[in-house]
């Protein structure tokens, strides 16, 4: 069994050795990165919404679903407890994908 797990080792390292020098690897992993400052980001970005009005869809308690005037629906939290499906919030602050929303008026 010894003997065994020695030889595996030794090929083993022998297999990463060969791998690393030759352009096998290169054909299969991916060397490009998608950066943040080339405008690639893994989060949706909301700050486009700040400032609009929308309809609450489901009852804000404290988060639900409002529409917007361009028909978007968006999950949103209410900055105070409660406020019921039908009036109309606008869109205050954003904290990465968390969207606040306060009573219009």
């Amino acid at each position: 069994m010894i003997i065994a797990l020695s030889w595996s080792v030794f090929l083993v390292s022998l297999l990463f050795q060969y791998l690393r020098k030759s352009t096998f690897l290169d054909r299969i992993i991916l060397k490009t990165a998608s950066e943040k400052e080339e405008g690639y980001s893994a989060v949706p970005v909301y700050e486009e919404y700040i400032g609009q009005v929308g309809v609450v869809v489901h009852r804000l308690r404290p988060s639900g679903v409002i529409e917007l005037e361009n028909g978007k629906r968006l999950d949103v939290v209410s900055e105070s407890a409660y406020i019921s499906a039908g009036e109309k919030v606008k869109v205050i602050a954003v904290e990465g994908r968390r969207i606040l929303v306060r009573v219009e008026g």
